[in-house]
């Protein structure tokens, strides 16, 4: 049974003698823009403002789920149950205002989104939590993997800090997303992580100003076989997000690698200012100087790690826990799945 569409709200009495109130925004409008955007700059979670309507996008759910304190206040919390086509679900961007943390609020939100993949009959549930969070969300029921984590790290741009030159595997070309059928990335992401997002690949995401992105294609193959890599980079406030990158095996991650950085420019960041960013008003030569590409690398896979440090990426000293409800994760993510081969880097933290 989808939730999609159905506008949602509760009030809930605290355990410290609060109340809750819990309503959904199924679409971006001003105050939740303005809310999460504001968190996003807050936290350093490096995120576009264009993300947000693409993780609307993805859910079958309620859609973002905001606790406020008055009927008539701001909200102060955030989270959404991305529940996707295949009965896989995320718990996306788990947020409470310091002030109201320990008080009940994030109970009531968090099982607010509980209840949305609950509804929707998910089979596998995973977040990505920060080391301090782990205890938090085990007594929820989920539990680390013990297979990886995932790890922030970034580099200067190539204008800055070149590349050694790569050559295209034989036989292969890249391709710009748009000018492939997007149901066979669908299909190729879900055979990498087990997600399957047709919500999230749409001819709208790749219409986003703030990306590009590509894929490698076998031409002695057809249809979704021919597929054997995607990657793409989008703006985000320190400079650009490489992410994902997915790739048959290391030969094809490194040239999409090498090719996908080199669309991250100075003239690709002037050109999609973000709000409130610092950044947008640079010149192209400070770009090139002083923004970064951060990326966040899936340690399950023992050749991605290797792979990032020989280009040039260094740690930011921020890793994740991926963790999975009751500690089923997808067979793809799983010991001997396909992820420990060909994922190298996920999508986003915040969606997985």
């Amino acid at each position: 049974m989808s939730l999609s569409g159905t506008k949602y709200e509760s009030t809930t009495p605290t355990a410290t003698g609060g109340t809750c109130i819990v309503r959904s925004a199924l679409q971006v409008d001003p105050v939740l823009r303005e809310f999460w955007w504001g968190n996003m700059l807050e936290l350093g979670w490096n995120r576009s403002i264009y993300d947000l309507q693409s993780y609307l996008d993805s859910t079958r759910s309620r859609g973002f789920l905001l606790a406020y304190e008055r009927e008539d206040g701001p909200p102060r919390g955030h989270v959404m149950a991305a529940v996707f086509d295949n009965g896989t679900a995320w718990i996306a961007m788990f947020i409470m205002a310091a002030d109201l943390r320990r008080s009940g609020f994030g109970r009531v939100l968090f099982q607010a989104a509980e209840e949305d993949y609950r509804r929707l009959q998910t089979t596998y549930v995973g977040l990505d939590g920060v080391q301090e969070q782990i205890p938090t969300y085990q007594r929820r029921g989920f539990q680390p993997s013990k297979l990886g984590t995932v790890k922030v790290m970034s580099r200067a741009f190539t204008s800055k800090t070149p590349l050694p030159s790569v050559t295209v595997p034989r036989g292969m070309v890249i391709k710009d997303a748009k000018e492939v059928d997007l149901s066979w990335i669908v299909a190729f992401e879900k055979a990498v992580t087990g997600f399957e997002r047709s919500g999230l690949w749409t001819t709208s995401f790749f219409a986003r100003p703030d990306l590009k992105a590509v894929v490698l294609i076998d031409e002695s193959k057809t249809g979704l076989e021919s597929i054997v890599g995607f990657s793409m980079v989008r703006r985000c406030p320190s400079g650009a997000r490489f992410s994902p990158l997915y790739a048959r095996d290391e030969q094809c991650a490194e040239f999409l690698m090498a090719h996908t950085l080199t669309l991250a420019t100075p003239e690709f960041v002037r050109r999609c200012p973000l709000p409130q960013v610092e950044m947008s008003d640079w010149s192209e030569a400070d770009i090139s100087e002083k923004a970064s590409i951060t990326t966040e690398v899936w340690t399950g896979n023992a050749t991605a790690l290797p792979l990032f440090e020989k280009y040039g990426w260094r740690e930011d000293g921020v890793e994740y826990a991926r963790m999975w409800l009751n500690g089923k994760a997808t067979p793809e993510q799983s010991e001997g799945g396909a992820a420990h081969s060909t994922m190298f880097a996920i999508f986003d933290a915040a969606i997985g």
